[in-house]
């Protein structure tokens, strides 16, 4: 169950009820990127228990002070640099394979039924064969 505020309708208040008692939310600057929480620079609520057992210990976040947020603000810039390279270069890639086709080469049964199968990782040689880019082998999906 969870409090509201009665002055300001639709805001939760600084504390939550769960089962085991008031769990208290604190404000913490993120050092990493996770996933589920937010990137570099970002300043995000999350349980007092998150950010003094794992989240601050493991550093992957600070107190949200004056100090940490303007170091955090130079880091948080390059992260978001990268991420538009990666962009760019994803979209660079696409447009040159948008109308390729990629042959692969495999032995088959007599009905047309392959030996082997084409692996992500197959893909990828092929790629840096033809166009002489690199990729990783996550962003390769197979359907």
């Amino acid at each position: 169950m969870t409090r509201f505020d009665a002055g300001t309708p639709g805001h939760y208040n600084s504390t939550q009820r769960d089962t085991r008692g008031v769990v208290n939310i604190i404000k913490v600057l993120l050092t990493k990127t996770i996933d589920s929480l937010g990137s570099v620079g970002e300043v995000v609520e999350v349980a007092d228990g998150y950010a003094r057992n794992f989240l601050i210990p493991k550093r992957y976040a600070v107190t949200p002070n004056e100090h940490n947020i303007a170091r955090y603000a130079k880091e948080r810039e390059a992260h978001l640099a990268q991420i538009e390279q990666r962009e760019e270069k994803a979209k660079r890639l696409r447009d040159m394979l948008a109308d390729r086709v990629l042959v692969f080469t495999r032995k088959a049964h007599d009905d047309k039924k392959l030996y082997g199968s084409v692996r992500a990782e197959d893909i990828i040689s092929k790629i840096e064969e033809e166009i002489g880019e690199h990729i990783e082998s996550g962003r390769v999906q197979m359907e």
